[in-house]
């Protein structure tokens, strides 16, 4: 029997896969064409407007809810995205554009894993098919690639995983606990942006010091 595929989910992929593309290609723009300082600063920028955002168009799709039940179910799934978004924009900054592509693709790999382990979902043969082609070409991607450098492997792999952690996490509190996608994306900036905030303000500070010790113990020759 064939399935019917919903119009919508094509329109939402295609979307999704757009904004996928902007969005790194943005990064990468501003960290090394206009050298923005801090990616953690980038990514609390992110946050904070994606808050205003659904704050200003989309308040009234948000449900009052009682305030520890919200911090025990959003808390561990903001330490993730937090995770994810820094590391995301770190790797994008460290690596090559198509390598961080290719070694992005692991992610769908620990999520498929994830799903049949935790969740219990099995997906069709084809699927584990697909994402196996994926993880090898990733595989041929990293071994090819002339210019390693290890702390933006270590950015991309701390990403996917954190990437499948947010997405299990997402889609337990979706079907388990009956938030909509709105109020997840919602509390999830709210909860993200102390943390945030706090992270770029030391990094930043730790910068500042670096500098000054640098221009004090090494003073330019006349």
């Amino acid at each position: 029997m064939r399935m019917m595929v919903d119009p919508r989910a094509i329109l939402h992929i295609i979307l999704y896969m757009v904004c996928s593309s902007g969005i790194m290609f943005a990064n990468k723009l501003i960290l090394t064409v206009y050298r923005f300082p801090s990616f953690m600063g980038l990514a609390l920028l992110q946050t904070l407007f994606t808050f205003i955002l659904l704050r200003l168009f989309f308040v009234s799709d948000i449900q009052k809810r009682e305030r520890l039940q919200v911090i025990r179910t959003i808390c561990p799934l903001s330490f993730c995205y937090a995770i994810d978004i820094t590391m995301g924009i770190a790797g994008t900054g460290t690596l090559s554009l198509p390598l961080f592509s290719a070694l992005r693709r692991i992610s769908n790999f620990f999520i498929l894993i994830g799903e049949q382990i935790i969740l219990g979902t099995v997906r069709p043969l084809s699927v584990y098919i697909t994402v196996g082609l994926m993880v090898l070409g990733a595989a041929v991607a990293a071994l090819g690639d002339i210019t390693f450098d290890p702390l933006g492997y270590t950015f991309v792999f701390i990403n996917n995983f954190s990437t499948a952690g947010k997405a299990l996490l997402s889609k337990s509190r979706l079907r388990d606990k009956g938030y909509s996608s709105v109020e997840l994306l919602y509390y999830n900036s709210a909860f993200m942006i102390p943390f945030l905030l706090v992270v770029t303000a030391l990094t930043s500070h730790v910068f500042q010091v670096g500098s000054l010790f640098v221009c004090t113990s090494f003073p330019p020759v006349s």
